[in-house]
């Protein structure tokens, strides 16, 4: 299966994300100007079955598949689900100028060599990162003199990967609901993709925050190229005992000392990781200029106030889900749905 990072045409399809807290499955159609959500499903794991995007109590998480798939009319549906970012590993690669094909089977080959992962059996795709088309035959070099020229020159690859053992476990997940994975995304693609569809990137350098029970996923963008992905561990219980389920959270978090405590904490979490990317991963003078929080987390309204106070030189806003409609879910609700929704808008 292989990791997709350009935008396909667009097909009806359901996108899936699945999560330490359950599965969520979106079915999105275009209306006139506006985006509707037709189905939002959530399918709830019971406490620690999941954790970290790893499965630890099988029987437990098919249990709760089982008893939710009565309720639910979604037999025989594709889906495109997304890979976990904790998972994700981006690297780039230089080659020197190849077709396509070419350059793809040659990463493959240098997977298995010197480009290093943390996990075997990957599941990946490539991205060319010059503004040139890939090489085409016509343009294969033909004589001595061409392949020595070609060889002093390098084109950079962008290697999206995952590790195969994971997604091979989640496609089992969904087919326990007859569904059926035609196609795997990362998640700030998905997020990339709603935000192109239905409000336009502010700025040619974004960055998406994911906010999530337990972590945060940062993802940085320049243009259209998820250059940078960074999963943050958040252990929520350092400022509240205890805390088990999303009702725990509120209720935490509803406490103003506690409320002040974690958000300081993520400010600087995320200044640590934006410096980083400027100064030392691009070094180039680029600068974040729109930063979009999302995620099933709650008081998202306050912590973005909170955010803005601290982190200055970049236009912080929630995710914008004004083009997006649904029967009964309020703005900030959907901001938990936002990944699948992008999924499903996939094609």
């Amino acid at each position: 299966m292989r990791l997709s990072l350009p935008f396909m045409k667009k097909k009806h399809r359901l996108g899936a994300t699945i999560e330490d807290t359950g599965i969520r499955l979106v079915e999105a159609r275009k209306q006139g100007s506006r985006y509707v959500l037709e189905q939002t499903v959530f399918i709830p794991f019971p406490q620690g079955s999941v954790s970290g995007g790893k499965i630890i109590n099988k029987e437990a998480v098919e249990l709760a598949i089982a008893l939710a798939k009565k309720d639910l009319n979604l037999k025989s549906r594709q889906v495109n689900l997304a890979v976990p970012s904790s998972f994700v590993v981006v690297r780039r690669h230089a080659l020197p100028p190849l077709l396509a094909k070419d350059a793809r089977a040659l990463i493959e080959i240098e997977l298995d060599t010197t480009i290093h992962l943390p996990f075997t059996r990957p599941y990946f795709d490539i991205h060319k990162l010059e503004t040139g088309a890939a090489m085409t035959p016509a343009q294969a070099p033909t004589t001595e003199g061409e392949a020595e020229a070609a060889a002093t020159s390098q084109d950079e690859y962008l290697i999206v990967a995952a590790p195969g053992d994971v997604i091979d476990q989640y496609v089992e997940l969904l087919r326990l609901l007859d569904l059926k994975v035609v196609a795997a995304d990362i998640e700030p693609l998905a997020l990339y993709r709603l935000l192109d569809l239905t409000d336009k990137p502010m700025a040619q350098d974004i960055m998406f925050v994911q906010l999530e029970p337990g972590f945060a996923n940062v993802s940085m963008f320049s243009r259209d190229t998820p250059e940078f992905l960074r999963n943050i561990p958040l252990d929520l219980n350092t400022y509240a005992p205890d805390i088990s389920s999303s009702a725990d959270l509120y209720e935490a978090l509803d406490d103003e000392y506690v409320f002040q405590a974690f958000t300081a904490d993520l400010v600087r979490e995320l200044e640590r990781v934006i410096n980083f990317y400027q100064f030392t991963y691009k070094n180039d003078g680029t600068r974040i200029k729109a930063i979009y929080l999302t995620g099933d987390f709650p008081f998202l309204d306050n912590i973005l106030q909170h955010l803005r106070e601290r982190i200055n030189n970049a236009e912080l806003m929630l995710f914008p889900t004004q083009s997006l409609r649904h029967a009964y879910l309020e703005s900030t609700d959907l901001q938990a749905y936002t990944v699948a929704a992008g999924l499903s808008l996939r094609g």
